[in-house]
């Protein structure tokens, strides 16, 4: 793709994309380094109260400084462009990286714990990630496991966005009514998402016989 500029990025080519969203490979001109740019649906923006809500949710997700979340570098609203800026992270997703599963069950007890963390963390600020999946979950050069798109869902989210405060009064209502509150059962997700490295079969096994 020919590289075309939004904002202080120079977008050099695609990495990927989803239903409401495409990531570009990109680079900040003002800082000189690689970044990674998603950029949202131009119909997003038409939506009323949709602008506000990106822009409250982003500083939300913005506030979080964890070693497995992967930080929101900056996010603008461009010539009818929304977009929000990540790290690059070159080493891929969980989700590609099952395909050489099983893995060592240290490993796997790792990437538990610090998706375990992340969640954690999120979630006494009251923020709740809504979509942990292993295509969330990126690979970092050092072996960390980080996790994406913290408010993207919300953000996407057609809906009414609850604040904070009212987020707490909902889990204290949920679990009085002897149900998962949902910190727990995103905490309980992860770790059975985490569990795939060690029960997927291996390349060998996943040949048709």
């Amino acid at each position: 793709m020919q590289a075309w500029r939004l904002g202080s990025y120079e977008l050099l080519r695609r990495l990927g994309e989803g239903g409401m969203a495409q990531v570009y490979l990109a680079r900040d001109i003002r800082l000189g380094r690689e970044v990674a740019v998603k950029v949202l649906d131009q119909r997003l923006a038409e939506r009323p109260g949709f602008r506000e809500r990106f822009e409250r949710e982003a500083r939300v997700a913005a506030s979080l400084d964890h070693p497995n979340i992967v930080q929101l570098y900056d996010f603008g609203d461009t010539e009818r462009q929304l977009y929000l800026v990540m790290p690059y992270v070159s080493g891929g997703s969980l989700q590609d990286m099952l395909r050489r599963a099983p893995f060592a069950g240290g490993e796997v007890a790792t990437f538990g714990s610090q998706m375990a963390d992340a969640l954690d963390y999120a979630h006494q600020r009251g923020v709740i990630h809504r979509d942990v999946k292993p295509a969330n979950m990126l690979v970092h050069a050092d072996g960390r496991l980080l996790l994406s798109d913290f408010g993207l869902a919300k953000i996407l989210s057609s809906g009414h966005t609850p604040t904070p405060a009212r987020r707490s009064t909902w889990r204290r209502s949920r679990s009085k009514a002897g149900r998962t509150s949902a910190p727990t059962f995103m905490r309980w997700a992860s770790c059975c998402i985490c569990c795939l490295p060690a029960t997927s079969p291996s390349p060998a096994e996943r040949r048709p016989r």
